[in-house]
């Protein structure tokens, strides 16, 4: 038997202003004694996410006698991206009390970007013993890099073996 299959998932949400403004301005005023906000909204939040994810497997049935044998190999690949803008219109929000000039911040807009990989290999053997027991030894090969931002510094590369034995018993 031989098995494929290929998925993805990609999500856009923002936040922030609307026409007349934008990004680029006004900023946004908030008085904290009359609880009322005027000018642009208080600040954007942009996000991208995609993720895709491709795999293969093979399975091979045998039977003898009262015996069966089930052996499974595959490979995964996973790749997801992330995109974030996040800052105040005009670079700054303002804050007033009672009508008064009280709090002005600053702040550049935020950027990240980011990617992660997942590579896994696998191997999974079944034996049906008779009617009672089965027994499942399998191992896993995961090899998984991460980068954020532009520049693709790895923020992790790692790899992994994972060894696994499952064994049933029908009372």
């Amino acid at each position: 038997l031989v098995e494929s299959r290929y998925g993805f998932y990609r999500s856009h949400s923002s936040e922030g202003p609307m026409p007349p403004n934008s990004k680029a301005g006004p900023p946004s005023r908030y008085d904290a004694f009359l609880g009322t906000s005027s000018g642009n909204y208080e600040f954007f939040d942009d996000r991208h996410r995609d993720r895709h994810l491709a795999a293969a497997t093979v399975t091979r049935y045998a039977t003898r006698g009262s015996a069966s044998h089930e052996l499974k190999a595959g490979v995964e690949y996973e790749r997801a991206t992330f995109r974030v803008e996040w800052g105040f219109p005009g670079g700054v929000a303002y804050e007033d009390y009672n009508g008064a000039p009280d709090l002005a911040v600053f702040r550049d807009v935020s950027r990240r970007r980011g990617v992660q990989t997942r590579t896994s290999v696998f191997t999974q053997d079944t034996w049906q013993l008779g009617s009672r027991l089965t027994i499942e030894p399998g191992l896993r090969l995961g090899v998984y890099h991460g980068a954020v931002n532009a520049d693709g510094v790895p923020a992790y590369d790692t790899s992994a073996i994972s060894p696994r034995i499952g064994v049933a018993w029908d009372l």
